[in-house]
């Protein structure tokens, strides 16, 4: 069973996508990365927006940790 990781972005403009994709996947190591829009994610309980919201803050923490 493979494996994959799935990110939240908000604010990506339609065209920076595959790229965007590709660029994730190639700091994940080889794990296939999926770049999952904020406002297609569906809320778990009534806090679902906060904690995606979080989650990717985290990310974008992460990614520019990565680059710099």
């Amino acid at each position: 069973m493979a494996s994959d990781v799935d990110l939240a972005v908000e604010g990506l403009p339609k065209l920076d996508l595959l790229e965007a994709m590709a660029e994730a996947e190639s700091s994940a190591g080889g794990i296939p990365v999926d770049l999952v829009r904020m406002k297609s994610l569906q809320p778990h309980g009534s806090s679902g927006s906060a904690n995606a919201a979080g989650a990717c803050r985290d990310i974008r923490r992460f990614f520019q940790a990565e680059a710099g």
